[in-house]
């Protein structure tokens, strides 16, 4: 991200950006001020668009949605992709001319073996000789190139094992919310379009939790020990959930399960289990060794259409919170 603002221009979009992060009710951080300082300069319209979206939906942003923005739309993580692309084109150029030479091989001695085999059957014993020395040099030179290919492919092998790791261990911090260790909305909003291409499933139930006043929590008692609460919360969520669902974090407070192999009925049993199971979770500070005040949920259980938006989604279930 490069800017080339005068001191004049800066401190102008620095002002706007501060006032912008008092109307949003919001810490002026430095994630929050790079978040608010992009937006103010309009020169990231899928970042504005977001935010737009959500104040549409909410009045209010919280340092969750924030910290995701800033992840996915000022960071971008245009290092890796060029790493990642600069080794694949290595090994694509390895492994292309490692197939060029083992392909020329063959040539040669094919074209040795064609046109030795004549002189092979002829009664002059000088030109079987030659036919013979002639077919060893080639079948060795066949060998050695052999070898050096596969010295190359091993070596391809090796940096192929590498990405995997890099790349495996980048998707999940790609996919993963950092506090909680469950999918975030652009990996479940993958998983959908997934199960709407492949299974030709075009709806399934979902569970949406909502930890009750956790805004004030956090403010009472910090969002460091706030993320360590919500870890605790979301893990015992996620327990209820069975390897056919996905378990996600969707906004600073909320939990968003898909279930796609139970019924209704047997979604708002889940949903039931995972009020009671939150409920009897306790909380102690480790440094005063107070009690912390209870945590409880509230959750919404409907089927869903796959082809909705998940902000739709989202709503749909939002609206249905205030049953339980």
């Amino acid at each position: 991200m490069k800017y080339h603002d005068s001191i004049q221009e800066a401190e102008q979009v620095m002002a706007l950006t501060v006032e912008q992060l008092k109307q949003w009710d919001l810490p002026v951080n430095p994630i929050n001020y790079a978040v608010g300082y992009e937006y103010n300069k309009q020169n990231n319209p899928s970042l504005s668009k977001s935010i737009n979206e959500q104040l549409l939906v909410s009045s209010k942003l919280d340092s969750f949605f924030m910290e995701s923005l800033y992840k996915n739309h000022v960071l971008e993580q245009s290092k890796f992709r060029f790493d990642i692309i600069t080794d694949l084109h290595k090994l694509l150029c390895t492994t292309e001319k490692s197939s060029k030479l083992s392909s020329d091989s063959a040539d040669i001695l094919i074209s040795n073996f064609d046109t030795s085999i004549p002189q092979l059957l002829s009664d002059d014993k000088l030109e079987v000789k030659e036919a013979v020395e002639s077919l060893e040099a080639a079948t060795q030179a066949f060998k050695l190139q052999q070898e050096q290919l596969k010295k190359q492919l091993q070596l391809a092998h090796k940096v192929n094992q590498q990405l995997n790791k890099e790349l495996a261990s980048t998707k999940q911090t790609v996919d993963l919310d950092p506090v909680t260790g469950l999918f975030n909305k652009d990996a479940i909003v993958r998983h959908i379009d997934a199960w709407l291409k492949q299974d030709n499933q075009p709806s399934m139930n979902a569970i949406l939790v909502k930890v009750n006043n956790f805004d004030q929590f956090s403010q009472d008692y910090g969002l460091l020990l706030a993320d360590v609460i919500l870890n605790k919360v979301a893990n015992k969520v996620a327990s209820y959930v069975d390897e056919s669902g996905l378990s996600s974090r969707i906004s600073f407070d909320e939990f968003l399960l898909l279930v796609p192999k139970i019924d209704l009925e047997t979604a708002n049993e889940v949903g039931k289990k995972i009020s009671l199971g939150v409920e009897k979770l306790r909380f102690v500070s480790a440094k005063s060794k107070v009690t912390l005040p209870q945590i409880t949920i509230d959750y919404a259980v409907d089927n869903i259409q796959l082809n909705e938006t998940l902000t739709n989604i989202t709503n749909q279930l939002t609206k249905k919170l205030t049953i339980y």
